[in-house]
């Protein structure tokens, strides 16, 4: 993940286009452009948040009192989660109840709770979603896990700050509980998250995931286009019943700032918000309005306020997109806005989206100018029928006269969003891309409209950066942090990639989480081999979560069967989608690839009752380098090691993350690893995993020792004759 200095020095450039698009550039405004830049850094240092005490309290059981900061969320099933504000710092807090008590729960209540205060987990492979870096940019450091009846309502608030907060809260879902009597699911999610945001009706899994393949997903949360339809739906009905003019724009202005706190200002409508404000102040005082300086001045305000809101996806894209559209303003017109507002939009968004994303829904553009009329038609019933909600006696019915209005365009969003998502190939997986080309994409997009002739230079930034130089001969392992478990990808020096072992199964599978992501960063959508060494669970758990994200060419395994829910998953997976199986047997050669080979190993296994000893051992050689992967095999192997394996060899993988008895002096003896790796996870620990007698052998043996519960995901490259060793926990990964 970039650097908020990469960050900042991305927003720098963008006020230079400013200036060049204002035809105000010189040698001074850049230089003040630099100062501006270097001031940015030491305010987003001196503002970045800093553990507090609840930190260094963690992991405890502590007894906290504060106030709930966040509005609860209402959508997850027998929980519920908010920021809770405290004396000695801030914590999001999860309460558990399976009878939902905790609904009661409102924003501004003063709670007191006890509960299990522990650190927020971090990326420990690349690639892999960092939630302590995302708390942290929230000030939030610690987590808190509290039972059903470990907590209370001390107080609720009668005024101030958080009288008001909770009274938006509650106007917003008494709205939402009128058109809750109309509409029913998911019309109302639908219409609910484009009126107050995502989290307001939180829709269903499979619409959500249709609207992610067609690229409506914007729509599913409240925008910076809902501010203007919200001033607009006003300013429609106070010129009809003859408001004036002053009176009309202060009202609006009002009414704009309530529906932003109701959405709880996400980055979009707070920039809109702002933006609209600064627009219609302008309006009272007769001032012609700059929108492309107000978009600016509103970036520094919010800035400003909260420096790490640069990070933000939703900042990014809010302020990028818009910026677009600002640029591309004067070619616009009734029609041929439909059609390029929509194409605009999704060029400015594309850079962004595929860099924190990896993916681009291929239709979105389509979709989008598909839906638009229907979106106005939907976001002004919408807006109008909560608006009218409010009036006493006769609200109702204009609020069902209004969604009503709605429900079949709410139906056909539905139906293009299904049919679009349905499509072959609708949303595709890419590398991530570096600063460089995303800098030289915005270039593409940007550079012509102020002149055609210096679009050469960009054009052959493009071609330069995309261009596939020869690359290095060299074979890379890469040993993914799963916890528990095995899981490791190898790249040949032909480009060819086989992943050993999955990791162990979960909701949030390490195989989804990180594997699946590592593989999107790098382009990687096939596997020329996937290799399951033995049918526990820790070592196979992630295999459907990898056959649903890239084309397996050939599953091998040891030819073991099992018993367990997973295998048998894995078993009926792979046979009702026809993926071809093979079994590995004793020094079958695995893909044959020049200058390396890869030979199969299986032990004579005695004891029927362990099946470790079936696993498969795969021993690589290229050129002078060799690597044993032992998967959960023990040192007693080694007479059948001995029979493939020419010592000594450079790379070892213990076998069962470094139990008793996975390694000898007879193994080490006759193997002598320069470098070794442990695959190890804190549920080990329980067993003993690495045992003290391993981890003193190998020192003794003077190995380089590796592993993953201490140094994260390992990296290791060779030329044939060298090692480069890359440890994720120490930042060394580039």
């Amino acid at each position: 993940m970039l650097g908020f200095n990469m960050y900042i020095l991305l927003a720098a450039l963008v006020l230079l286009l400013f200036f060049v698009f204002k035809r105000l550039f010189s040698i001074r405004l850049a230089v003040l452009c630099l100062i501006i830049y270097a001031l940015a850094i030491l305010y987003a240092g001196y503002r970045t948040p800093k553990p507090d005490a609840l930190y260094a309290k963690a992991p405890s059981k502590p007894e906290l009192t504060g106030r709930v900061v966040s509005e609860p969320r209402p959508d997850l099933k027998n929980k519920t989660k908010f920021y809770f504000l405290t004396d000695e710092g801030k914590t999001l807090v999860y309460i558990y109840d399976y009878k939902r008590k905790f609904d009661i729960i409102k924003i501004g209540d003063v709670i007191k709770l006890e509960g299990s205060l522990k650190h927020p987990y971090k990326a420990t492979n690349p690639g892999q979603f960092d939630y302590s870096k995302y708390l942290k940019n929230n000030g939030v450091f610690t987590l808190t896990h509290v039972s059903h009846k470990n907590w209370e309502i001390t107080e609720s608030p009668n005024s101030g700050i958080w009288y008001f907060a909770r009274k938006i809260s509650e106007l917003r879902e008494k709205i939402i509980a009128t058109h809750a009597k109309n509409l029913k699911s998911p019309k109302l999610e639908i219409l609910g998250g484009m009126v107050f945001g995502d989290y307001a009706v939180p829709a269903p899994d499979n619409v959500e995931e249709d609207f992610i393949k067609s690229g409506l997903l914007h729509l599913l949360a409240a925008s910076g286009l809902n501010v203007g339809i919200i001033f607009g739906v006003w300013f429609f009905l106070a010129s009809r019943t003859g408001v004036p003019f002053k009176p009309k724009i202060i009202i609006g202005m009002l009414l704009v700032g309530v529906y932003a706190l109701m959405t709880g200002l996400p980055p979009s409508v707070t920039r809109a918000a702002l933006m609209m404000e600064l627009l219609l102040f302008g309006k009272l005082l007769d001032r012609k309005a700059d929108n492309t300086g107000i978009l600016l001045m509103v970036c520094a305000l919010m800035l400003l306020y909260n420096p790490i809101m640069i990070a933000s996806v939703g900042f990014q894209l809010s302020f990028i997109v818009t910026f677009g559209l600002l640029l591309f303003a004067r070619f616009f017109n009734f029609w041929s806005g439909i059609f390029l507002i929509p194409l605009v939009a999704q060029m400015f968004a594309a850079p962004v989206q595929v860099f924190h994303f990896n993916n681009f829904a291929i239709y979105s553009v389509l979709a989008n100018m598909a839906v638009m009329p229907f979106v106005g038609i939907i976001s002004f019933a919408g807006f109008s029928g909560s608006i009218l909600s409010l009036i006493p006696f006769i609200g109702e019915k204009l609020c069902f006269l209004a969604d009503k209005i709605a429900e079949p365009f709410i139906f056909l969003l539905l139906f293009i969003s299904k049919f679009t998502a349905d499509l072959p190939g609708a949303l595709q997986y890419l590398p991530k891309p570096g600063i460089g080309l995303i800098i030289t994409l915005y270039a593409l997009l940007v550079i012509p409209v102020f002149s055609r002739k210096m679009i050469i230079i960009p054009a052959l930034m493009l071609i330069i950066l995309t261009f596939k130089w020869p690359s290095a001969q060299n074979l890379e392992f890469v040993f993914f942090d799963v916890g528990q478990g095995d899981a490791v990808l190898i790249n040949t020096p032909n480009n060819r990639h086989i992943l050993v072992d999955t990791g162990p199964p979960g909701r949030y599978s390490p195989a989804r989480t990180a594997i699946v992501t590592y593989f999107r960063d790098n382009g990687i959508k096939n596997l020329d081999a996937l290799v399951l060494t033995h049918p526990d669970s820790d070592h196979i758990g992630g295999t459907i979560d990898i056959l649903k994200a890239v084309k397996v060419q050939t599953v091998y395994h040891n030819g073991t069967e099992d018993n367990s829910k997973i295998y048998k998953a894995i078993n009926g997976f792979l046979g009702e989608n026809g993926h071809r199986t093979a079994v590995l047997r004793d020094k079958n050669i695995l893909i044959p690839d020049e200058d390396l080979v890869i030979t199969a190993i299986k032990s004579d296994n005695t004891d029927m009752k362990d099946d470790n000893e079936d696993s498969i051992i795969l021993y690589l050689v290229y050129k002078d380098f060799s690597a044993l992967l032992m998967a959960d095999c023990l040192a007693g192997a080694l007479n059948k090691v001995s029979e493939t394996v020419k010592a000594p060899v450079d790379l070892l993988k213990v076998g069962h993350h470094g139990s008793e008895g996975s390694v000898s002096e007879e193994f080490l003896g006759y193997t002598t690893p320069e470098v070794t790796v442990i695959s190890v996870g804190s549920k080990g620990y329980r067993w003993g995993h690495p045992n003290p007698v391993t981890i003193a052998l190998l020192e003794e043996f003077k190995s380089r020792i590796y592993r993953t519960d201490k140094d994260y995901a390992i990296r290791i490259t060779t030329d044939g004759y060298g090692i480069s060793i890359n440890k994720f926990g120490d930042k060394q990964w580039k």
